[in-house]
C-alpha cells in the first residue's frame, strides 16, 4: 500500500499552496486555488480518483479553483464530491448553485468547528477514514479584538464573526508485517488457511499438537505514521493553534504512546514561522519530523505553467515589443532542490529537517521502506537561452518582423473568444 503527499504548488506570484494526498484507491486535495486544474493537466497529475477536498480557509487563494474543479469532476461521470472546510463552507457552495447546476452530481459539504470547552473531553473526531488513511481536522478561531470570551462560550457563537482556519492530520493505518512463507513451511505449517491466521496475528495449532506462534513467521508490524498540514494564517491565530488539544495525540511526550509525525507542511507566512510560540509548538512533534515550508517567501518562484512560459519566451524572441519577457519569474529558481540557505532566524527545528517546498515534490508515508522525500518529479529551471535559440531561424526569416511590430502599435484588435472555460495548459485567446 502506497500513501504519499505531493506538493502541487507553493506560495508564488502565480499560485497558492496546494497539496494532493494519494492512496491506492483515492485522491484528496488540500486547497484548490485558481489554476489548480491547469497545473494538474499540464503536469499529468491524475485526479480521476478525486473524492474529497479539504479547505484550510474560505479565501480566494484556497477556493478560487473549486467551482471549476466541481464542473470538471461532474463532467467525468463521477457521482459526487465531498468538501470539508471551516464554517460557511456550505453557504459558499450554496452560493455557487446557479452556475454549478448538476442535478445528478452529489456535492456534499462538512464544516469543521473549533472545539468547544464541553467537547474537549471527547477529543478530535476524524472527518474521513477508510482502510488506508484517517484524516483528522483541527479548527482554530482568531479571538475577537477587545472582547473577553466567557468560559462557556463557544468560539463560533451565533452572531460572532471569526476567522476560522483548519489544519489537518493524515494518519496511515498500521501496516501488517511481512509473512515469511518459507519460515512457516519450515515450522511444519501446511499451506492454506493457517497461513492467513498466522498473518493476522493468531497463533495456530498443528494436527500433531504443535503450537506455532504468529511472531515466529511474521515480521513486526509497521506503526501508523502521520502527516500534518498546518494552517496558521496570522499571528493572531498562534495562541489558539498552540493551545489546541487536537494535536496532543501527535506530540512527543515521555511515557505516552503517540502516532509519529513524519512530515509537517507549514502554510504560514514568515511572520508566523518566526513567532516564538509557534516555533516551540512545532518542536513538540519530535526530532524525527521533517518540516516543509510552503508559504515562505524564499520558496522557488518557478512558473508552474511551463508550456505557456516557453511560448511567451519564444514570442518575445521574435516580437519583443509586443510580448514582454517573463524570464524574471525564474531568477530565483534553485539549481538543485533543497539547496537554499534557509533564514537562520527560523528556529523551528533542526535545519537538516527543514526544507523549502517545490511543486511536484513528494513525501512517501507508506510503505515504511520507501518513506521520505522524492524530488524526481521536480523540474529544473527554464533555460531561456535555449528556448530562444529554438526560434532564431524564424526571427531571421522575418526581417520585417520588428518593423511591422512598431507600425501596428495603433492597430485594432477584435476579441473573438477565449478557451479559458476548458482546462488546458494554455490560456487560448483568439483575436
Amino acid at each position: 500500500m502506497v500513501v504519499q503527499v505531493q506538493v502541487l504548488s507553493v506560495q508564488s506570484v502565480e499560485t497558492a499552496p496546494s497539496l494532493l494526498l494519494s492512496t491506492e484507491t483515492r485522491r484528496f486535495l488540500f486547497n484548490v486555488g485558481d489554476g489548480t486544474q491547469r497545473l494538474c493537466m499540464e503536469h499529468h497529475v491524475r485526479l480521476a480518483k478525486l473524492q474529497h477536498v479539504f479547505l484550510t480557509e474560505l479565501r480566494s487563494h484556497t477556493v478560487g479553483g473549486l467551482p471549476g474543479m466541481v464542473l470538471t469532476v461532474s463532467d467525468t461521470g463521477k457521482s459526487g464530491l465531498h468538501v470539508h472546510g471551516p464554517p460557511n463552507t456550505k453557504q459558499y457552495l450554496k452560493a455557487t448553485r446557479h452556475f454549478l447546476y448538476r442535478p445528478e452530481f452529489k456535492l456534499e459539504a462538512s464544516e469543521v468547528l473549533p472545539i468547544s470547552p464541553e467537547d474537549k473531553e471527547k477529543g478530535v473526531k476524524s472527518c474521513y477514514e477508510d482502510d488506508e488513511v484517517v484524516v483528522h481536522a483541527v479548527a482554530v478561531a482568531k479571538p475577537r479584538a477587545g472582547a473577553k470570551r466567557k468560559l462557556n462560550e463557544s468560539p463560533t457563537s451565533e452572531g460572532e464573526e471569526t476567522h476560522v482556519s483548519v489544519s489537518y492530520v493524515v494518519e496511515t493505518r498500521p501496516q501488517r508485517g511481512k509473512f515469511l512463507v518459507e519460515k512457516a513451511k519450515a515450522l511444519g505449517v501446511p499451506k492454506g488457511k493457517l497461513f492467513g491466521q498466522l498473518h493476522q496475528g493468531k497463533d495456530v495449532t498443528l494436527p500433531d499438537g504443535k503450537v506455532v506462534k504468529s511472531s515466529d513467521c511474521v515480521l513486526p508490524s509497521a506503526p501508523a505514521a502521520a502527516c500534518v498540514v498546518v494552517s496558521c494564517p496570522t499571528i493572531a491565530h498562534v495562541d489558539a493553534l498552540v493551545s489546541s488539544e487536537g494535536f496532543n495525540r501527535y506530540k512527543e511526550t515521555e511515557g505516552k504512546d503517540q502516532v509519529q509525525v513524519e512530515v509537517v507542511f507549514h502554510l504560514g507566512s514568515l511572520d508566523v514561522l518566526r513567532h516564538p510560540k509557534y516555533a516551540e509548538w512545532t518542536r513538540s512533534f519530535g526530532a524525527q519530523a521533517r518540516h516543509v515550508l510552503l508559504g515562505h517567501d524564499a520558496c522557488a518562484q518557478k512558473t508552474v505553467y511551463r508550456a505557456s512560459a516557453k511560448l511567451q519566451a519564444q514570442l518575445h524572441a521574435v516580437f519583443p515589443h509586443a510580448f514582454p519577457s517573463n524570464e524574471a519569474h525564474e531568477l530565483r529558481d534553485p539549481i538543485e532542490p533543497f539547496s537554499r540557505v534557509l533564514d537562520a532566524s527560523l528556529d523551528l527545528t533542526d535545519t537538516s529537517k527543514l526544507s523549502l517546498g517545490e511543486s511536484m515534490l513528494k513525501f512517501i508515508l507508506s510503505p515504511q521502506a520507501r518513506r521520505g522525500f522524492d524530488s524526481s518529479s521536480c523540474w529544473p529551471r527554464l533555460d531561456f537561452d535555449e528556448i530562444c535559440e529554438s526560434v532564431v531561424d524564424i526571427a531571421v526569416q522575418e526581417p520585417e518582423a520588428s518593423k511591422l511590430d512598431e507600425d501596428l502599435v495603433d492597430g485594432r484588435i477584435t476579441f473573438l473568444g477565449t478557451g479559458c472555460a476548458i482546462p488546458s495548459k494554455y490560456r487560448n485567446v483568439t483575436g
